[in-house]
């Protein structure tokens, strides 16, 4: 979902909030495109030691972080490089979200609702295309009745809120979520060898 609304709104605020032309915001988003593969694949070798949850978690924080530090306020102004760092920060860590998210519920999803076409995949690909359908939804409405300046700011206090609310449930439910995915992985693995 926010990926969505930074790939579309981008092209759209940058020229109006940093004067650039289409060109350098074009490379910008290829680059920050282009390295989510590489920190994708770190953090994975990573992952072999440290558990998924906990990295969720961080990356929450990020998400969290850059938000607020992208969101234009009386008291500072954004400047272009720190657009550039705290965008690429949110952008990347969405991303590792979304895969590290999908890993993690096809390993937990529940064996007795792999019939048929409901399986694991499908409830991914359905998680993914209703969260980018509900993105673009948000860019739609906020864009139609509000102006082009608070259209980013807008949308980003939204997210700010939304990872602020999941790292708290995160956080609070922490040891009950480790608990049950643990109990779902072993009644696989049982199911596995009968």
């Amino acid at each position: 979902m926010t990926t969505e609304s930074l790939c579309v709104l981008t092209p759209i605020t940058m020229p109006v909030n940093f004067e650039l032309s289409h060109i350098p915001i074009a490379l910008f988003l290829s680059v920050t495109a282009g390295i989510v593969f590489p920190i994708t694949y770190l953090i994975n070798m990573y992952l072999k030691e440290e558990s998924q949850r906990k990295i969720i978690f961080i990356l929450l924080i990020i998400c969290c972080v850059s938000c607020l530090c992208i969101i234009n306020n009386p008291l500072f102004t954004v400047s272009l490089w720190r657009f550039i760092v705290f965008y690429t920060l949110l952008f990347v860590s969405c991303n590792i979200l979304e895969s590290v998210d999908s890993a993690l519920l096809a390993r937990i999803f529940p064996s007795n609702l792999n019939l048929g076409f409901c399986n694991s995949g499908f409830t991914i690909i359905l998680t993914t295309t209703g969260g980018k359908s509900i993105g673009s939804f948000l860019i739609t409405i906020i864009g139609w009745f509000l102006e082009l300046e608070v259209v980013y700011d807008c949308l980003i206090s939204f997210y700010l809120i939304a990872y602020l609310t999941l790292c708290l449930l995160v956080y609070w439910n922490y040891s009950e979520l480790r608990v049950k995915a643990i109990a779902r992985i072993l009644q696989k693995k049982e199911i596995e060898q009968k």
